[in-house]
């Protein structure tokens, strides 16, 4: 029997293949500066994701292929396919988020998540039920298990290259394009070793369901939310670690200020744009025997000899004002005098 296939579904399933790529290349950079525990949560859900996404491109594929009769699809050997999708995926994030690889564990990777894919799609048509008997062209099945290996290769370079961008660039869209386009290779040239012959032989239709045109689009549909959501919250957790961070660094810098403020034997203080002074280190306190209360805000002016306390005040209005560098010369009090 010969078939056709649907150009519209052809082109979605790329599309889904494209916007899972984008996922898994974006997803990577996050599992590998993950650590300990949110590592694991990392992968599993990148790889449920990836995996739905890989899995809703081979079966919007299947379905883009048109025979002339109904082809019902059983429903737990579905399932099946959708785990070795998800595992596939899953062995592509952990290899990804290794700090280093040798040339040999890129190319067990490789290996593994290709027949992962592989596993899906030949399962996948094993799921067909229809009044037919599928035979496979050795030779093609081999070149696609062979596709399927290569793909998986230059996917886990690609990976590697941007894993460390963790904006947007057209470096990785590119790599996203290259991968989304090379995983319906793998699909279509698997298409391509079978045929069917029409067989009288009595089918197993107790699990089996049809995918309708509404069907069709709820699975295209969920899976790209699914991997959208994959990305949309990878790229907030980013943003989240790289605020913390900041935070963390402006606590650090504060740490290390005050440590040296209370350190060394001079006076110091600090003050905000506005000209209150908020910070004196113990120096100040020793040496004006005045605690916070009586020095913050303008306060510290009395610490001042009689004499020197209009012109400083003066200049240091003038500094706030102006924003020029204050420079200025005075006495202090000490403590009982």
């Amino acid at each position: 029997m010969h078939g056709s296939y649907d150009l519209q579904l052809v082109a979605l399933s790329i599309l889904i293949s494209i916007v899972a790529s984008y996922a898994a290349l974006d997803l990577g950079g996050r599992v590998t500066t993950a650590r300990n525990w949110t590592r694991v949560y990392w992968v599993v859900g990148g790889a449920t994701s990836m995996g739905m996404g890989i899995w809703a491109m081979h079966y919007i594929g299947m379905l883009a292929f048109c025979l002339p009769m109904k082809v019902l699809y059983d429903l737990p050997t579905v399932a099946v396919s959708l785990l070795a999708a998800i595992g596939a995926s899953a062995i592509a994030l952990h290899t990804v988020s290794r700090e280093h690889l040798k040339g040999w564990q890129k190319a067990l990777a490789s290996l593994f998540m290709g027949c992962g894919i592989v596993a899906m799609h030949y399962i996948g048509m094993v799921a067909m039920r229809l009044p037919a008997r599928a035979h496979y062209h050795p030779t093609i099945v081999g070149a696609s298990v062979g596709l399927a290996i290569g793909i998986s290769y230059l996917a886990l370079i690609l990976s590697l290259g941007v894993r460390k961008e963790i904006e947007t660039s057209w470096r990785k869209i590119f790599s996203a394009f290259v991968m989304g386009s090379g995983i319906p290779m793998v699909h279509y040239t698997g298409m391509w070793a079978v045929t069917f012959m029409p067989s009288d032989e009595a089918v197993d239709l107790s699990h089996a369901v049809s995918i309708s045109a509404l069907g069709t689009a709820a699975i295209s549909l969920i899976s790209l939310l699914v991997l959208l959501l994959a990305i949309v919250t990878s790229f907030l957790d980013r943003l989240v670690a790289a605020q913390r961070k900041v935070v963390d660094g402006a606590h650090k810098t504060e740490d290390y200020f005050r440590t040296l403020a209370e350190t060394i034997p001079q006076i110091v203080w600090t003050a905000g744009p506005d000209g209150y002074k908020d910070f004196f280190n113990k120096r100040w306190y020793d040496y004006s025997g005045r605690g916070y209360a009586q020095s913050e805000g303008n306060q510290w002016l009395s610490v001042l000899h009689l004499e020197d306390q209009p012109y400083t005040a003066l200049r240091w209005e003038h500094s706030i004002q102006t924003g020029e560098n204050y420079e200025n010369q005075y006495r202090l009090l000490r403590a009982g005098d």
